[in-house]
């Protein structure tokens, strides 16, 4: 009985402490956000863009539209896609067929499975199958000791993590079917 009482009046840890330069955090997030998503409306050169892209962009203004409530920062994910699915992840061919022969360092399946669970956009489900079984690393078959060193661990963590969001477990088959059952 003692112990409900204590959880009852217990108060969550965000509420006892204030989040310090919280209201600083909110305007970068909104200076630079909107900084990026201009950037990416204006003609530059592929290369340009895409390394205003890097670290999934996507999923960043995504996170930015549901932080803020403000639906115009979908048009910015759009934006992100447009370069890095449209342009980069469609068109990094690999040797047999196929497309999503990305380095690790540049598999990023975050943003583009949130524009397939909000629109129902085929194109981004297929690239996030694409780049979690062809992105380096992402095959059954990469030898252990490529990815045992440290300063090798990014990598496949990224790897991983694309398997992650396209299976219902580690241990599943490599028939990725669950995103398209989840859109029914």
């Amino acid at each position: 009985m003692v112990l409900l009482s204590a959880l009852a009046a217990a108060v969550p840890v965000a509420a006892q402490t204030p989040i310090p330069q919280l209201a600083l955090w909110e305007a970068h997030m909104l200076t630079y956000g909107q900084a990026a998503c201009a950037y990416l409306a204006a003609p530059h050169l592929f290369q340009e863009d895409l390394g205003e892209v890097y670290y999934d962009a996507e999923r960043v203004f995504y996170q930015i539209a549901d932080y803020t409530g403000d639906a115009s920062w979908n048009t910015c994910a759009q934006r992100a896609e447009a370069v890095y699915r449209d342009q980069y992840v469609l068109s990094a061919a690999c040797w047999g067929g196929g497309f999503g022969c990305v380095p690790g360092y540049w598999n990023f399946t975050h943003g583009l499975t949130l524009d397939f669970l909000r629109t129902g956009d085929a194109t981004s489900r297929n690239a996030v199958i694409a780049l979690s079984q062809n992105a380096a690393f992402a095959a059954d078959t990469t030898p252990l000791a490529d990815t045992e060193r440290a300063w090798r661990s990014r990598a496949p963590a990224m790897s991983w993590s694309a398997t992650s969001i396209t299976t219902p477990s580690a241990y599943s088959s490599r028939s990725l079917t669950t995103l398209a059952t989840r859109r029914g």
